[in-house]
């Protein structure tokens, strides 16, 4: 782009190159007509003509869009999108500038080149069995932007993992094949504007295991609640060896209100509230040593990644979670509509790959 921006005569006295001519033997200068490549003013030249353009087009022509350096990112509604990309054409083409036609794409997302190559370079590490630590650097510093542009936060564990893989040797290079090959575009819309609070709770007194939740607006209103008690069949089916199954049924919970209220939280902010440690750790790290909870977890993210929801784990107290009446079938009143949810359903869905 630079070679396009010619240099004013005032300017040309100062733009000089020294190159060493082996013919002559001897250093030569030359004259630059354009923006010489690299040099600090050239960037700043630049970066003053493309913002220049920007504003044309947002105050001459009230385009929605953004820039950064020299890729501007444009939004419109369905019906208006082929007037946006006609006034966008129209107004690059008077001013003499050609858009590379391969980036034109209708979503913000990896190329399908892109896409390709780090499917390929993946299936055949895992063909092989085999990462090396100098493979293990070449395919996370290639990963390392894509990434950003797959929804969710899986692609984004496997690449911690990836990174961990150097010094621990344990990677999750299918997650992220999976992930590029399958794995929606992050996508921007007026959901992401609002935060809600889901707080949920299991209870576990001798024989009797209770899971409930509450659903909060952004305005802080409670919209919605769930309290179930967990049945013979889903009680033999949650850790049947474990003694104190609460690690498994808190995670059963946040898998539980998410599925039940999938359809008021899609493409919004979440805080999910929860008073264990262990369930607090499992979700934020996105794995588990539990079996069991693990399976429920990689569940709950899959889903969350479905639903493009941006989730953010934290701690309550039991004594400040309004979740723990619901668990232990107490009185609902006052805590939105009540939802009726198969509990035994979700979980036989999150541990059908459980052995």
């Amino acid at each position: 782009a630079y070679k396009n921006l010619p240099l004013s005569i005032q300017a040309r006295d100062e733009a000089f190159l020294s190159l060493f001519n082996p013919r002559a033997n001897k250093a030569e200068l030359f004259s630059q007509k354009v923006l010489p490549f690299g040099a600090r003013s050239s960037v700043h030249g630049f970066i003053r003509i493309s913002f220049g353009m920007w504003r044309v087009g947002l105050t001459l022509l009230l385009l929605h869009w953004s820039i950064f350096v020299d890729d501007y990112i444009g939004a419109e509604v369905p019906p208006l999108a082929k007037v946006f990309e006609l006034c966008v054409e129209t107004l690059f083409r008077i001013l003499g500038w050609e858009t590379s036609a391969d980036k034109d794409q209708p979503f913000i997302r990896n190329t399908s080149k892109r896409k390709q190559e780090l499917i390929d370079l993946i299936s055949d590490i895992l063909s092989r069995g085999l990462l090396t630590s100098k493979e293990c650097q070449r395919l996370r510093g290639r990963i390392q932007f894509a990434s950003n542009q797959v929804a969710g936060k899986r692609a984004g564990l496997a690449y911690k993992a990836l990174s961990r893989h150097l010094v621990s040797g344990d990677p999750r290079v299918g997650v992220l094949r999976d992930n590029f090959l399958e794995g929606p575009p992050r996508t921007l819309c007026s959901n992401m504007l609002h935060l809600w609070h889901m707080c949920v709770d299991a209870s576990h007194d001798g024989d009797r295991v209770g899971l409930g939740g509450v659903l909060i607006s952004g305005s802080g209103c409670k919209v919605a609640c769930f309290s179930v008690w967990a049945c013979d069949e889903l009680r033999s089916l949650i850790s049947p060896g474990s003694g104190n199954p609460i690690f498994e049924y808190e995670c059963l919970a946040i898998l539980l209100g998410l599925c039940t209220w999938s359809g008021l939280i899609r493409g919004r902010n979440v805080v999910v509230f929860s008073n264990n440690q262990g369930t607090l750790g499992a979700m934020i790290s996105g794995s588990s040593d539990n079996e069991c909870g693990a399976l429920i977890v990689n569940r709950t993210h899959d889903l969350l990644d479905t639903m493009c929801v941006n989730a953010w784990f934290e701690r309550v107290n039991t004594a400040s979670n309004i979740a723990d009446p619901p668990s232990r079938g107490a009185d609902l009143e006052g805590l939105g509509k009540r939802f009726e949810v198969d509990a035994l359903r979700v979980a036989k869905e999150a541990l059908s790959s459980w052995d």
